[in-house]
C-alpha cells in the first residue's frame, strides 16, 4: 500500500465495495447500481450490469409473477381470496417498481460477494438482492426470497468459512442461508439498529456483524444466535480485517479502531489523534 495507481473505470459513480475471488478475478459494486468486473487483478474494469437493467429486471419479474396468480385466480373461479390478495400485493409491488425505473438508476448496491468464480450476490438500497451463476455476464433479481417487505437497505453481505452466507443492514435486519442463496432465513436479530458491515472469522461459522453506536455482536453458529461483544465505543463501526489468524482491527467513525487479539472476545478501543 506505499503506493497506488489510479485504475481504468468505465464509470464515475461512487463505489461502494470490492470482492476478489483470485488474484486476477473481482468485481466491484457502487451507486447507480453498478456492477464492474477485473480480470487483470483490479488494473482494468468493465461495467457489467447497472440500475435501469435493475429495474427492467424487477419489472419483469412482477409481470411475470402477476400473470401467474392471474392464471391461477382464473383456474380457481375467481373465488379464492387469498390468492386475490396476492394479486393486489403484486400489482402494487408492479407500480412501484415502474415507479423506480421511471427515476432511474438512483439505488446503490453496497456490498458484493463471490461464492466461486461464476457465482456471487450483490446487495443494496431498498432490499436489492441480485445473483449471477455465470461470472456476471447476467444478473437476476432475487429479493423476492427475503422476508424484507418494507424494502429496507441491505448494506452487507458475505460468505462464512463453510460456505454460509450472511446478510446484514438497515433496522438490526439479518438473514442467512445455508444452501448458497437459494433459500434465506430472517434471523432473530439481537439489535434494532443499522449493522453496516459483517466480519467473517476464521472459525467455521463464526461472524462478527457492527453497526451505529458501537454496537457489535459474535456469532458461532452462522447467525443462528448472537452475543453482544464490548466494542469499548460509541461510534458507528463501519468497516473491519482479519489478519488470517486471530487478530482483528475494526474502524469506525471519527478515527475510531478497535483491535482484537483473541478472535473477538475482547476488544481494545483509541481514536486516531487527527480523528479521520
Amino acid at each position: 500500500g506505499s503506493s497506488w495507481q489510479q485504475a481504468d473505470v468505465p464509470v464515475s459513480v461512487l463505489l461502494t465495495a470490492v470482492d476478489f475471488v483470485s488474484s486476477d478475478k473481482g468485481w466491484a459494486v457502487g451507486h447507480g447500481g453498478v456492477i464492474l468486473h477485473s480480470n487483470d487483478g483490479g488494473l482494468s474494469w468493465v461495467k457489467q450490469f447497472d440500475g435501469n437493467q435493475a429495474n427492467q429486471s424487477i419489472i419483469e419479474q412482477a409481470e411475470a409473477y402477476i400473470a401467474e396468480l392471474e392464471f391461477e385466480l382464473d383456474e380457481s373461479g375467481g373465488s379464492d381470496e387469498d390468492l386475490e390478495y396476492e394479486l393486489e400485493d403484486a400489482q402494487y409491488a408492479l407500480e412501484d417498481a415502474e415507479l423506480d425505473a421511471e427515476i432511474g438508476a438512483s439505488k446503490p448496491f453496497l456490498d458484493v460477494a463471490f461464492l466461486t468464480d461464476t457465482h456471487g450476490f450483490a446487495v443494496g438500497a431498498y432490499g436489492f438482492l441480485f445473483e449471477t451463476t455465470d461470472g456476471g455476464r447476467t444478473w437476476e433479481n432475487a429479493g423476492d426470497r427475503l422476508d424484507n417487505l418494507d424494502r429496507f437497505h441491505l448494506n452487507a453481505i458475505k460468505v462464512l468459512e463453510g460456505g454460509n452466507l450472511i446478510i446484514a443492514g438497515e433496522a438490526g435486519v439479518l438473514f442467512t442461508s445455508s444452501d448458497k442463496g437459494q433459500s434465506w432465513d430472517t434471523v432473530n436479530s439481537p439489535y434494532e439498529g443499522s449493522f453496516f458491515g459483517v466480519l467473517p472469522l476464521k472459525d467455521k461459522n463464526s461472524a462478527l456483524v457492527f453497526g451505529l453506536r458501537g454496537n457489535l455482536f459474535k456469532t458461532v453458529n452462522a447467525g443462528r444466535s448472537w452475543s453482544k461483544v464490548d466494542s469499548g465505543t460509541e461510534s458507528s463501526l463501519m468497516g473491519g480485517a482479519l489478519d488470517g489468524n486471530k487478530q482483528i482491527s475494526i474502524t469506525g467513525n471519527a478515527g475510531t479502531v478497535i483491535v482484537s487479539n483473541d478472535g473477538g472476545e475482547t476488544f481494545s478501543s483509541y481514536s486516531r489523534a487527527d480523528r479521520l
